[in-house]
């Protein structure tokens, strides 16, 4: 089974809107999917991976190459369990 990499942008934008929830988002992965995903979150910013970088769509969350926009744990966690089931 493929790893999952989870990012989480941390610029200003992102950080100021993202949602209560994504503070959560490593012990919440972890508990959900183990060792199959890796959530990493510093000081980068996405900005500069991101084609059109619209900080109306923050905050934004990568999920190995797929870019999640106005990122929210639900959303992170469909993105996730997609990209699982089309590694099996």
């Amino acid at each position: 089974m493929k790893k999952i990499e989870v990012r989480v942008c941390l610029c200003t934008t992102c950080f100021v809107m993202r949602s209560p929830d994504l503070q959560n988002l490593k012990a919440t992965i972890a508990q959900k999917f183990g060792d199959n995903v890796t959530v990493t979150a510093g000081n980068d910013c996405l900005e500069s991976e991101l084609s059109s970088f619209d900080y109306s769509q923050a905050p934004y969350v990568k999920v190995n190459d797929i870019v999640v926009k106005k990122a929210t744990l639900e959303k992170v966690i469909e993105e996730i369990e997609r990209q699982l089931k089309k590694n099996d």
